[in-house]
């Protein structure tokens, strides 16, 4: 199926949804008192979640459609109202037979996205 074609944007949504078959998720939260620079520090922390999972072989998918509806996690994982739940990664294995596994994104080149001054 084409990257075109509708039907793969449709699928690709809902695979998304359902954690593209991870068999584990990471919830990141931080109390809701501390200041917007804090989402920095879990920024690294979620990085080195990802990092460590793919030194022993498991892949991730850091995605915020894992956490769009917060009062469904606060209830079933139990997570105080004081959190507030910043973002999800889905732990796993590859499957590059799937089509959510295969795909990858087109990336604007570095030069595009970057200004090096003084370098």
């Amino acid at each position: 199926m084409s990257t075109e074609d509708p039907a793969f944007h449709r699928d690709f949504h809902m695979a998304n949804r359902r954690f593209f078959g991870a068999p584990c998720a990471v919830y990141l939260c931080m109390d809701q008192t501390l200041g917007t620079w804090s989402v920095f520090d879990l920024g690294a922390m979620c990085q080195s979640i990802c990092l460590a999972a793919l030194d022993h072989g498991v892949e991730s998918a850091i995605a915020i459609n894992l956490v769009v509806y917060p009062d469904v996690l606060r209830d079933e994982l139990l997570i105080p109202r004081d959190l507030l739940i910043v973002i999800g990664i889905a732990l796993g294995y590859v499957d590059l037979q799937g089509p959510e596994d295969a795909f990858r994104s087109a990336r604007r080149p570095l030069d595009d996205a970057v200004r090096f001054v003084g370098l």
